[in-house]
């Protein structure tokens, strides 16, 4: 069955659709809030989808009720929904590493300033004047402080118990895939 695969790509396409308009309306302080909003709301769209259109439809072969077993029916059914679902959930991750590439890369930041500067080209300095090193660190303690990873204690940045989980994580997977610590 095709169903749950064209359900979760166009609930995909109609959350992009609508998380571009949002943005394009409002002014959004906390924009990637916004973004899971938009996708919860589109998991439930996807599930009342599921639930509403004909089983029918959408199949390449429709199954005979004479030959198929109805537990077999049932967890075709069941795989179906989830696989429909996880390429929702895929599709939403790959779009989120594009986001965050696009949103705080500072490479990214850095290109943008050298193509738009009057002679496409600037010095060390320039840049630094442009893109403060000291303002990047603040935005970037910013960041993880708003997203509850870490907290202020007399003074001093401490993770929290969601930033211990990740820099565990963090930590394991860049010893596995043999990368530099730095970031």
């Amino acid at each position: 069955m095709l169903k749950g695969l064209i359900i979760g790509f166009l609930c995909f396409i109609l959350f992009f659709i609508i998380h571009i308009i949002i943005f394009h309306l409002f002014n959004i302080k906390e924009r990637f809030r916004t973004i899971k909003i938009t996708f919860y709301a589109f998991t439930l769209g996807y599930v009342l989808a599921y639930i509403l259109i004909p089983v029918n439809i959408l199949m390449l072969i429709p199954a005979d009720l004479l030959l198929t077993s109805r537990v077999v029916l049932s967890v075709s059914k069941i795989l179906n929904f989830i696989t429909g679902y996880i390429l929702y959930v895929f599709l939403f991750i790959g779009y989120c590493q594009f986001y965050f590439f696009i949103d705080r890369t500072i490479t990214g930041r850095m290109m943008i300033e050298f193509e738009t500067s009057p002679a496409k080209k600037l010095s060390y300095e320039e840049m630094k004047h442009k893109y403060p090193p000291d303002d990047v660190f603040k935005r970037r303690l910013h960041h993880i402080l708003e997203s509850n990873c870490i907290v202020i204690e007399n003074g001093r940045y401490k993770n929290t118990k969601k930033g211990h989980y990740i820099a565990v994580m963090s930590k394991f997977l860049k010893d596995f895939l043999k990368l530099d610590p730095g970031g």
